[in-house]
């Protein structure tokens, strides 16, 4: 999980920050990048990846993935819930890179 810290000069980000703490705003959108030679391919089809780096994380209202919801209390359950998005996100990441070529292809 993250910290979130809020600007306390901005008046936007203050307004922000009182949806996220009364639940109105509950999502975010996390962007990272997999380093080469940090990651392999594993036996469910997917990616296990030791290190990446981290390129934005947003709060937005709709997130792409319906999961990344913020938590008020996982209670355990979502102990592997950082491995699951990471997961998800390298699916994801890999079904746009076989589909590249394609639409370049119709695109030609």
């Amino acid at each position: 999980m993250i910290d979130v810290e809020f600007d306390d000069d901005d008046d936007f980000a203050k307004r922000v920050e009182r949806k996220v703490a009364k639940g109105i705003l509950n999502a975010v959108s996390v962007r990272y990048l997999m380093l080469p030679g940090h990651y392999r391919q594993n036996e469910r089809g997917g990616f296990d990846c030791d290190a990446q780096e981290l390129l934005e994380v947003s709060i937005v209202t709709i997130p792409v993935n319906a999961r990344a919801l913020r938590a008020k209390s996982l209670d355990g359950e979502g102990d592997d819930i950082v491995e699951r998005i990471a997961q998800r996100v390298v699916e994801l990441l890999d079904a746009r890179r076989r589909e590249a070529p394609r639409r370049r292809a119709r695109q030609a």
